[in-house]
């Protein structure tokens, strides 16, 4: 609907609006693909339960479409990622991980292949009546790392 108002505003000074229209729909619709720098981030939150013990990540969908996404995780004093531990088709807003433990802390990575051709990431940290602990920025420096 705001495509179709900032296009009528643009075409009521020309002679032969509808001709441009159509274009006009396309230009402002990329714009708004180009301006979306939230696509490029997949926004994970967690839900823990004890019995069974499970944890459940979940993502809003990708307005733009997603092909798939990759599901990475390891414990918190692993070194490295492992493979990934699920491919989920794009439709998919939600995983369940039920190969953990209560006590233990896990970091999860989601990388998004998105239908337009760019790439989001996301990375949640989560863990069932876990002790608290401080984590340091070093996931950033072995996401590089990861296998793609």
């Amino acid at each position: 609907m705001q495509m179709r108002k900032s296009c009528d505003r643009l075409m009521a000074g020309l002679v032969l609006p509808w001709i441009m229209y159509p274009l006009c729909v396309g230009l402002i619709w990329q714009e708004a693909k180009a301006d979306s720098t939230w696509v490029y981030a997949v926004q994970i939150s967690a839900t823990v339960q004890t019995s069974p013990p499970q944890i459940t990540l979940s993502w809003e969908p990708d307005l733009y479409g997603a092909n798939s996404y990759t599901v990475f995780r390891k414990a918190k004093e692993d070194a490295s990622w492992e493979g990934p531990i699920a491919t989920l088709d794009g439709s998919t807003s939600q995983f369940i991980d039920s190969n953990v433990a209560v006590g233990a802390t896990y970091e999860y990575a989601i990388i998004k292949a998105a239908t337009l051709g760019y790439t989001g990431y996301g990375y949640i940290f989560s863990g069932i009546n876990a002790p608290l602990q401080k984590i340091a920025a070093s996931w950033f420096f072995s996401w590089r790392l990861m296998p793609r």
